[in-house]
């Protein structure tokens, strides 16, 4: 593991996270829509110093679009693809998914960018991944969102990805 980075686990997801990255409690009201775990690099969820922010369905796909398939992770990450998952102001961008390297068989990443905004010229900084190893049924979503996330930042946390089986 990276110096500066600890391992956290969420539903089936196992992840690695900066060590000044904690999990926060979310209020029962919280505008978060389907993400039901929640830790960023501040203790409160309304911290609007936030610059980091990682969320997982823990209940995967299943919470987001009524029976998914357990075979087939490219559509289940275009399907999320084109969800509102970080809110309806943000759009995929043409290019999403597209399948990267990791530790899970299948590891999909979508990028995001605002409505009206570009993938190149946006400060926001939105991310999906969705995996899961061949022959399990175990699919995972975690999402990354903030304006300091560096290439740097994503290879190391993409390379920290693994779905964890029952």
């Amino acid at each position: 593991m990276p110096d500066g980075w600890a391992r956290a686990t969420a539903g089936h997801a196992a992840f690695t996270m900066p060590e000044n990255c904690q999990q926060v409690p979310l209020p029962d009201d919280a505008p978060l829509g389907y993400w039901d775990w929640v830790a960023q690099d501040s203790p409160t969820l309304d911290d609007t110093s936030v610059t980091y922010r990682i969320g997982v369905i823990t209940q995967g796909p299943s919470a987001v679009f009524d029976n998914p398939p357990t075979d087939d992770t490219e559509f289940v990450a275009r399907k999320l693809g084109v969800s509102s998952l970080f809110g309806r102001k943000m759009l995929s961008t043409g290019a999403s998914p597209y399948q990267v390297e990791g530790i899970p068989d299948q590891l999909w990443r979508i990028d995001y960018f605002p409505i009206g905004g570009s993938a190149d010229t946006s400060e926001d900084k939105n991310y999906l991944f969705v995996a899961q190893d061949d022959g399990e049924p175990e699919i995972i979503v975690i999402g990354l969102t903030g304006l300091t996330i560096t290439e740097d930042f994503l290879t190391t946390f993409t390379s920290g990805i693994e779905v964890l089986h029952d």
